[in-house]
């Protein structure tokens, strides 16, 4: 049944010539419906990751920071969840420095329980144990409300967007009792103000895209928060297929309200674009309107290509290189823990003596005294000790270093060259702040970067110095023992903590302007997913890589199915052209070749312009049609092999049969015109010796002889046409053409005499009759191929170049010569072979004379008296020529003496004398015809 299949294949392929198409047609489509399939979605995201982890990053823009609760965090601070009031200290530093605006991916929807203030419950205590009367108020005012201070915090911050989320499911009882109160409504109408935009009928219908049917209710945050952050964004993250986080929703449709994603709400403050000023095209762009481009300080039109749903293709920065989601090495990183301890830092400023004496370190912009350092990290260990010994339960961690330092940071913030750097610094915010849109203020804000580089420099200077104490105590290190070796391990273990710690505060201090967004990384906190450069990567950092694609403009732009479907048609059509017309090799090469450069053109598009094409629908469209046809093609020449070693095999040689194998189209099976060398032998007088022979010793004594001549025909590449009795048929040059068959046939020939001889030799010592074998060798034109009936076909030689050839081998038994060739053979091989001119013979039934040669043996190879000879008698061909036969007669007679067995001198001594008696008319052209076959 599958040999019926590929038979029906092959025909169809052979004996039509459009089916190249109709199969690329019928492959295109099978490969157009898989596209449309979870399966195929699956794996072209794959590779769409795959194509991100080689691509170059984009730059960073670098006023984004991430605040980062980290493992670091809650081992210093404690187990999550905090107490508000710790966020509430974090925001009043985050105030302290500068930061422009402080984002939170985290929600508050539960208010917190009410704790006691310790101080204000010893003061209730104390009331009570001197017999106090305890009021309402007095129990009141022992309440700690972390939500009212973080709140406060909020307000203070001004600048703070919280989030919140959509839900799936109706909210609780209990959650919707508590927004009955009026203290919510309040709240929930400002929320309204901050987070969305009421939309109009007409508005509603046409983003009715945006609108996801099975979203419920909204989770919103407490109404003290709702009624003191500056904006709110819904953080609802979107997977994809495979459970991959690769585009954000950057707007949504709820209850006839647009909302706005963390992120965009976040880029809209910066850009100062207030929620009305955003309009909105499912399927096309969401548009900023009069944005100022925090790039170029300029105002402008920010576009934002979505798709129906609102969605944006996320352009994640890193790569896929490192370990744990690169989130250290990618935008400004602080873990909150050195937030905090930062600003915990200042309620010890009064204990510390130092600050005035570090202020004096600096005699200039980076060079710090050595003797200076060590008196000063002296008096630092002194207060360590004493704190040590203050609270005996107290450990050297990180956060206490952070502390410590922070401290030292404020002295050396006091240095004169930074206080001048702090008030240059705040000159040019005033002066930026002052100038409206455009190039001066693009000016304005480059002065500002360039004071906080140069104010970091100078702090990074004095963080060198531990470097370099940290690098000569691992020096001495090496050669320490004993306890001296204790000692430095303890100091490059406090240094180490030191230096560390400075590099946070520093850190911490470079947050001035930036845009900071709280977010957890903690094992645990569930806020941990995948993304295309890494399975593991905290949620937080899509917001963060959502601005930045924003403000870097690199936007990734999927090729619309239209566009895809036709690339993919095309694809298939060419191929399918192209390797119709190729073999099978060829095709696997152009197929392996295609695949590359598909690929390549591929991966170039979207690394440098963000285009994603279908990668793996368009090698589907190249590989599924190739691949049918070239499988035909196999199939075909695998039946082709087996057909020509079938054929071929009992009369070629392996080498020309793998040639044939290797270029079929040598072959047209059914016959074709080649100019070739065909070949002839027969055995004399080979009927005299079969009489003498039992018909067993018959076969096998022409068996030995056939063998032995076949293997050298073969070894030359010549085709055996047939054995008829003791006769061969070979010719040369057919099936596969080579171009000096005359030669190879000639070469043959002379090697077959030589054979013979040898076994004759061998023959005349068995006491068996000696064979001898008469060859003739014509080059000219003959039809070969394959001829006979469908069910028994040879591979065979047709024409008057056959019968030329045939005849010369009888021609032999005349000239008394062995093997003779036509002048065309000789003009083929004459400079490589020995001959002499014979005559020129008409034979029975042809018109044209024919130039005959004798062959002797390859060049240069007969004794000297056969050249003496040969000499002679070419001189007694001159002589006859020219009609002179008494003279020709002398000189064949003359090559006679010297070799009295020379046939052809002996036919011309006879032929002389003839025409001695009865000379030819004399319009006699020199040709001799035969009078027989």
């Amino acid at each position: 049944m599958i040999k019926r299949y590929i038979e029906i294949a092959n025909k169809f392929v052979d004996e039509n010539k459009y089916s190249s198409i109709v199969v690329a047609l019928v492959f295109y489509l099978l490969v157009a419906l898989f596209c449309f399939t979870d399966v195929y979605e699956i794996f072209e995201l794959k590779l769409y990751d795959l194509r991100f982890k080689i691509r170059p990053s984009i730059d960073e823009w670098d006023r984004l920071s991430f605040l980062d609760i980290d493992e670091n965090s809650l081992t210093i601070v404690g187990q999550y969840p905090w107490p508000r009031n710790l966020y509430a200290r974090g925001l009043r530093m985050l105030r302290g420095v500068d930061v422009a605006q402080a984002g939170f991916d985290m929600m508050f929807f539960d208010e917190s329980p009410k704790t006691i203030d310790d101080k204000d419950f010893e003061s209730l205590m104390k009331k009570t144990e001197e017999g106090g009367r305890i009021s309402l108020s007095d129990l009141k005012k022992i309440g700690f409300d972390k939500d009212q201070i973080f709140a406060d915090g909020i307000a203070a911050m001004n600048r703070v967007i919280l989030s919140y989320t959509f839900n799936d499911e109706p909210l609780n009882y209990d959650v919707l009792e508590r927004q009955k109160k009026e203290s919510f409504k309040k709240s929930l109408m400002r929320f309204n103000e901050r987070s969305s935009v009421k939309l109009t009928p007409a508005q509603a219908q046409r983003l009715a895209g945006l609108d996801d049917p099975h979203t419920k209710s909204i989770s919103y945050p407490i109404p003290e928060f709702m009624g003191t952050a500056h904006a709110f964004g819904y953080v609802n993250r979107y997977t994809d297929i495979d459970g991959t986080v690769r585009k954000v929703q950057m707007v949504k449709m709820f209850q006839g309200r647009l909302y706005f994603n963390l992120a965009l709400v976040m880029l809209m403050d910066a850009c100062r674009v207030p929620m009305n000023g955003v309009e909105v095209i499912p399927g096309r762009r969401i548009i900023l309107k009069q944005a100022l481009n925090p790039l170029t300080q300029s105002v402008e039109d920010i576009s934002i290509p979505i798709d129906e749903k609102g969605m944006m293709y996320v352009t994640w920065a890193g790569s896929g290189q490192g370990k744990g989601g690169r989130r250290e090495k990618t935008f400004h990183l602080v873990p909150f823990f050195a937030v905090l301890e930062y600003q915990a830092g200042s309620a010890y400023d009064a204990k510390l003596s130092i600050g005035e004496y570090a202020g004096k370190l600096f005699e200039q912009e980076d060079r710090i005294k050595s003797d200076q350092l060590v008196d000063l990290d002296e008096r630092l260990q002194a207060f360590k000790e004493e704190e040590r010994d203050a609270d005996p339960a107290m450990k050297k961690t990180l956060a206490a270093s952070i502390t410590e330092l922070k401290n030292k940071m404020d002295a050396l913030n006091r240095n004169p060259f930074l206080g001048d750097l702090k008030r240059r610094l705040d000159k040019a915010r005033a002066e930026y702040a002052a100038t409206p849109p455009g190039g001066r203020k693009l000016a304005k804000w480059k002065d500002i970067v360039g004071l906080k580089h140069a104010a970091n420099r100078t702090k990074l200077a004095y963080l060198k110095n531990y470097s370099d104490e940290i690098a000569a105590v691992r020096d001495k290190l090496q050669r320490a023992k004993g306890k001296l070796r204790d000692e430095l391990n303890n100091r490059l273990t406090e240094l180490t903590y030191d230096r560390t710690a400075m590099e946070l505060v520093i850190r911490v201090e470079d947050l001035a302007d930036r845009i900071a967004l709280v977010g957890l990384t903690a094992t645990g906190t569930q806020d941990i997913g995948a993304i295309p450069l890494h399975n593991e990567y905290a949620g937080v950092g899509t917001y963060l890589n959502t601005i930045n694609t924003v403000i870097q403009k690199q936007f990734i732009k999927r090729a619309g199915w239209p566009v895809n479907l036709f690339l993919m048609l095309i694809i298939a059509l060419t191929m399918g052209v192209v390797i119709q017309r190729l073999d099978a090799k060829k095709s696997l090469v152009t197929m392996l070749a295609t695949f590359i450069v598909l690929n390549l053109i591929v991966i170039l598009l979207f690394d440098f312009f963000n285009l994603w094409l279908e990668q793996l629908g368009i090698v589907l469209s190249m590989f599924m049609p190739a691949l049918a046809i070239v499988g035909v093609k196999f199939m075909k020449e695998e039946s082709q092999k087996r057909f020509i070693k079938g054929a071929f095999s009992y009369y070629l040689s392996p080498s020309v049969i793998d040639r044939i194998i290797d270029d079929p189209e040598s072959l047209k099976l059914g016959g074709e015109d080649r100019e070739i060398t065909i070949f002839f032998s027969d055995v004399r007088k080979f009927s005299s010796i079969a009489e003498k022979l039992s018909a067993q010793d018959l076969v096998n004594r022409l068996n030995e002889y056939l063998t032995e001549m076949t293997d050298i025909i073969l070894k030359y590449d010549g085709t055996v046409d047939k054995y008829m009795g003791d006769a061969i048929m070979a010719f040369y040059g057919a099936p596969v053409a080579m171009s000096d068959h005359p030669l190879k046939a000639c070469l043959a020939a002379i090697e077959m005499k030589k054979r013979l001889r040898e076994l004759q030799e061998v023959w005349q010592k068995a006491g068996k009759d000696e064979i001898h074998a008469r060859m003739g060798i014509h080059s000219g034109k003959a039809t070969v191929g394959n001829m006979g009936s469908r069910t028994r076909m040879d591979y065979t030689a047709m024409g008057d170049g056959v019968n030329l050839a045939s005849r010369l081998e009888g021609l032999n038994k005349y000239y008394a010569t062995h093997v003779m060739i036509s002048g065309s053979t000789y003009e083929g091989a004459k400079d490589r072979i020995e001959t002499r001119q014979l005559d020129f013979v008409r034979v029975v039934g042809k018109t044209e004379a024919v130039p005959i040669y004798d062959l002797l043996g390859k060049k240069g190879s007969l004794p000297d008296k056969i050249y003496e000879m040969l000499e002679i008698y070419n001189r007694g061909r001159e002589y006859f020529l020219k009609r002179d036969w008494k003279q020709a007669r002398v000189q064949f007679k003359q090559a006679l003496k010297l070799v009295p067995d020379d046939g052809p001198s002996e036919v011309f001594t006879h032929r002389c004398e003839e025409f001695i008696r009865k000379p030819p008319p004399r319009t006699w052209d020199g040709v001799y015809v035969l009078k027989g076959k």
